[in-house]
């Protein structure tokens, strides 16, 4: 479910990117994620090579996952529906250029606050 929700860190509502901004619009692979728990840095290259392709229309496909969108500001909102019923995810675009998108999500699971990130390169 952490590696579902950390690709679906993603969001995308106002489509028209402003101008001089990259837009978060296109297909990324994700080159680096990392999820740091009390301090402690936990790998999560299983995710590395994974595809994101967030499309203008607010529709977003997580390596087959499909979702819908919205991004405002720098948050990106994730809605999803699996067999637990319908959820949102909201996630930090950290940085977003041309050829690079980092979004995190920082949330406290059972006591304990857990930072998920995710660096990925523009492939379209």
């Amino acid at each position: 479910m952490i590696a579902l929700v950390a690709l679906f860190t993603l969001t995308a509502c106002n489509n028209d990117p402003k101008p001089g901004k990259a837009s978060i619009v296109g297909t990324w692979e994700v080159t680096a994620a990392s999820m740091v728990i009390a301090g402690q840095t936990m790998d999560m290259s299983e995710l590395v090579g994974q595809k994101l392709i967030i499309n203008e229309d607010g529709t977003i496909n997580a390596d087959g996952e499909l979702a819908t969108y919205t991004y405002e500001g720098n948050t990106l909102t994730i809605f999803y529906t699996d067999e637990d019923g319908t959820f949102e995810q909201a996630m930090n675009v950290d940085k977003l250029t041309k050829d690079e998108l980092v979004i995190s999500q920082t949330e406290t699971m059972e006591g304990m606050t857990a930072t998920i990130t995710l660096t990925c390169k523009r492939l379209a």
